[in-house]
């Protein structure tokens, strides 16, 4: 059984959504070490900087209620090229934000971009 798409065809699926992917982001790896008291101190060091497109999609007027206070849940979404090294817990600054990765693709067969979803980081 062949694919649902050639590699000639998926790449030039990537070339595509490539050219959109005008804004530098800096990628920051996360690593663990001893902390006092048997705590984990947690650093963030850049990787490396690539092309990429960051994407908020628009607010909503109603936010859920979460302890008693409203919350409006905000979900960025953050595409890379394919291949682009880059895990849960790693940092992006791009736009003059930081946030925190949550979730990828990168387990799907067939990816035209990497997409991650991200968190405003602390």
């Amino acid at each position: 059984m062949e694919g649902l798409l050639s590699s000639s065809e998926l790449g030039a699926l990537r070339e595509v959504a490539e050219l959109g992917m005008i804004d530098d982001v800096g990628i920051y790896r996360r690593s663990a070490g001893g902390g006092l008291e048997g705590d984990d101190d947690i650093d963030y060091g850049l990787s490396i900087t690539v092309k990429g497109w960051l994407w908020e999609p628009p607010l909503t007027g109603q936010g859920d209620i979460v302890g008693g206070i409203e919350a409006i849940n905000t979900a960025y979404r953050l595409y890379l090229p394919v291949g682009t090294p880059i895990s849960n817990g790693d940092r992006v600054f791009v736009n003059g934000g930081m946030f925190e990765v949550v979730g990828t693709n990168a387990e799907n067969t067939y990816r035209p971009v990497l997409r991650c979803s991200l968190r405003r980081a602390e």
